[in-house]
């Protein structure tokens, strides 16, 4: 079986020049080099503020820099069970480590995706939304891909707690 979870997390995007980014490493956040200037940093949910305070205080040496809570723009489908990469290479062409970040074209939208030991987490833009959702849904239909009727925190399902 393979199931689908909406994931709450709390996201924050840090923009700043590649060594201010490299110093950047808030406690307990998972980071992905988006860019050489940007950070995507990934915490549960209720978290973005102190992880916004946390990368200012460490990017202030870039006067170009630039910290943002962006939560509300993201929408996070997590796969889980013993068809995710099966249900993955339904959806994209990404090759998936065992772990890390990797970004790119889901179902011709962006998506980036964290790879962790039993889950796939999909960072979609908030307005793709139910688009992805339902792409899921049709090209995984085979594997028996079911919705938790719940949400789940991030840290609870995967990713670092």
């Amino acid at each position: 079986m393979l199931e689908l979870v909406t994931t709450e997390v709390s996201v924050v995007g840090a923009f700043a020049s590649p060594p201010a980014l490299d110093a950047l490493a808030p406690a307990g956040a998972y980071r992905c080099r988006v860019a050489p200037d940007e950070v995507m940093l990934v915490r549960e949910p209720g978290v973005g503020a102190a992880l916004v305070r946390d990368a200012i205080a460490v990017t202030a040496g870039d006067p170009d820099a630039v910290v943002l809570e962006t939560s509300d723009g993201w929408a996070v489908w997590t796969l889980e069970g013993d068809a995710r990469r099966a249900a993955f290479a339904r959806l994209s062409d990404i090759p998936l480590g065992e772990q890390g970040y990797v970004q790119g074209d889901v179902v011709h939208v962006p998506v980036r995706v964290i790879v962790d030991s039993s889950s796939l987490h999909l960072f979609v833009p908030a307005m793709w939304r139910g688009y992805l959702r339902r792409r899921i849904f049709e090209r995984c239909s085979s594997l028996d891909v079911r919705a938790r009727a719940s949400s789940a925190a991030w840290g609870s399902i995967g990713g670092p707690a």
